[in-house]
């Protein structure tokens, strides 16, 4: 599942220059790329992922939310997290054919930890007021479980 976390940070979090880029612009990209993304979730685990990237702390949420599943689910949502993240890395599918060709449109602003980081927030902010819910989540949850990396 550490697999899942670093995919998705790295989909969604192409380094930009802060002063260069509007990032309403590059969240409307990434957003039109995702928006069938929730069709490869369950209802029931996107909902999950919206409320734990709703939360205060992310990472305690998801815990909390994780305890409450029967094994049988717990497993069928690492299952579908892992589908999640290999769509979205995946030349195979369109979302990650489209997400893909916007890491290389951004990947020369991708120096640093620090302003890829600093991106990944930005990018988040602007995805929650794109109509892009589920992608948003997506994102805050990769960004919570990220600081693991740091």
């Amino acid at each position: 599942m550490k697999k899942f976390f670093i995919i998705i940070a790295l989909c969604t979090g192409i380094a930009l220059d802060s002063f260069g880029q509007d990032y309403a612009v590059v969240a409307t990209e990434y957003c039109n790329c995702y928006k069938k993304l929730s069709d490869t979730i369950s209802a029931e685990f996107q909902q999950l992922i919206i409320r734990v990237a709703k939360s205060a702390d992310p990472k305690t949420s998801f815990t909390k939310e994780i305890e409450k599943l029967d094994v049988p689910v717990r497993r069928e949502l690492s299952e579908q997290l892992e589908i999640l993240g290999t769509i979205m890395d995946s030349e195979e599918t369109e979302a990650g054919r489209c997400g893909l060709a916007l890491d290389k449109k951004y990947e020369k602003y991708n120096d640093t930890p620090a302003r890829e980081k600093e991106f990944n927030k930005k990018m988040s902010e602007q995805l929650r007021s794109k109509d892009c819910e589920f992608l948003w989540a997506v994102s805050v949850f990769a960004l919570a479980f990220s600081d693991d990396e740091d």
